[in-house]
């Protein structure tokens, strides 16, 4: 069965990874750039995690260990689970308590006891691309991330924050919503056309330049320069 994706801020939330080892560390390398309070329990830990750990220690969220076995205590205030030891046992004890608390989980490897299940991501930035199969085939996940890799330049994500970043100014200027639309949906394709390749200001004095042109074409006069502007990139 297909599952709806549903994106949410989890920064500041606490999220408990039950396991130390490369399964985990995936997927705490995954959550940190989101900024969540992590929280890794295993009575070993690999290196790979504990590197994460330090690199976070100046982030917002950032990543705690706690050397030894999970216990049920340590689920309390938990946002999220993921529970990826290499003990089926543990995992599914996990998932239980988790049931029974209202708490998201994810067990690795055990899709009847996930409660949500962890995509394969690719990210640029603000935009985040998540991939799942409702795990019938990490595989299939996984090609399908290595192609959007490769199709999303990595220039974007700046792009679509400087996009962002305009919005309330063109709300404020554009009351009507068919007008804004059409107006965001074109300053996009304009990005789209220089490959996301964007020089500090540009989005600004193409912003500028369509309200100036706008309050004289009130007046009697068109907007050549922005539509000239735009269609010649």
């Amino acid at each position: 069965m297909a599952h709806f994706p549903f994106y949410m801020d989890i920064a500041g939330k606490r999220g408990v990874v039950i396991g130390g080892g490369r399964i985990a560390a995936g997927k705490i390398a995954a959550l940190l750039p989101f900024s969540p309070r992590l929280v890794c329990i295993a009575p070993v830990i690999c290196e790979e995690i504990r590197r994460l750990a330090e690199a976070g220690e100046k982030e917002p969220g950032g990543l705690r260990l706690i050397c030894r076995a999970a216990q049920k205590e340590d689920l309390e205030g938990a946002f999220f689970v993921i529970a990826a030891t290499d003990s089926p046992e543990t995992n599914a004890w996990a998932a239980e308590l988790c049931r029974e608390k209202g708490i998201l989980i994810n067990a690795a490897d055990d899709r009847k006891n996930c409660s949500f299940y962890f995509p394969a991501l690719v990210r640029r930035g603000p935009v985040t691309v998540g991939i799942s199969t409702g795990g019938c085939s990490p595989a299939a996940a996984s090609w399908l991330r290595r192609k959007m890799e490769r199709m999303l330049p990595q220039e974007m994500g700046d792009a679509v924050e400087q996009l962002g970043a305009l919005r309330d100014r063109v709300k404020e200027n554009m009351p009507e919503a068919e007008e804004r639309a059409a107006f965001l949906k074109r300053l996009f394709a304009w990005c789209e056309e220089k490959d996301f390749q964007l020089e500090d200001g540009e989005l600004e004095g193409l912003l500028e330049t369509f309200l100036r042109e706008k309050g004289t074409e009130t007046e009697g006069k068109g907007s050549e320069g922005w539509r000239k502007g735009t269609e010649k990139n």
